[in-house]
């Protein structure tokens, strides 16, 4: 693989990972489909554990299963236990708070 500059912690965490670049996954199952994606941040179970390729850079996802539907979307954040955690594709979104935006299934630039 030719990945670099990533750091994986947990169970299955960044498992996947061939050739992304700077991610951070932190618990079971963070970022375990991340193959070829850059700059992503995912901490806690399940965490960003859908992303596929190289159109999911920076996010940024820290609780139980936030982000953890997305697959190609881009410069998300979310902080809170399902936050933003049925988004797929989708980008430019921010939610803060346990469940926040948990079923935003269309859209972006959303900000709560």
């Amino acid at each position: 693989t030719t990945a670099s500059n990533n750091t994986a912690v947990g169970y299955q965490a960044g498992h996947l990972n061939t050739t992304g670049y700077n991610n951070t996954f932190v618990g079971y199952y963070a970022g375990k489909a991340g193959t070829t994606s850059a700059n992503n941040t995912f901490v806690g179970h399940n965490a960003g554990m859908s992303i596929t390729d190289a159109n999911c850079y920076n996010n940024v996802g820290i609780g139980h299963s936030s982000l953890d539907a997305l697959t190609t979307g881009n410069s998300n954040v979310s902080v809170g236990q399902g936050s933003l955690s049925t988004i797929t594709t989708q980008m430019q979104n921010t939610a803060v708070g346990a469940y926040t935006l948990a079923n935003l299934s269309s859209g972006q630039y959303r900000y709560l």
